[in-house]
């Protein structure tokens, strides 16, 4: 792994609907960027499919955790 620059941690809970377009826009945001990067989801117990959604997500990052 690239030493990273800067760790983006997204706390989430039953966030379904809005975390795809959350972590597509920060993979907008970072695509012209030179420095390396993560993005962390972390999902506290959601009943919903937010680990779900992240996860067909993580594909936008080089670096993409969920916890």
């Amino acid at each position: 792994m690239d030493d990273i620059f800067i760790s983006i941690v997204i706390p989430a809970y039953n966030e379904s609907r809005q975390i795809g377009p959350t972590l597509t826009k920060i993979s907008r945001y970072f695509s012209d960027k030179k420095y390396s990067h993560e993005v962390i989801v972390v999902d506290d117990g959601s009943t919903d499919e937010t680990a779900g959604t992240a996860k067909q997500s993580s594909r936008l990052f080089k670096n993409f955790l969920i916890l």
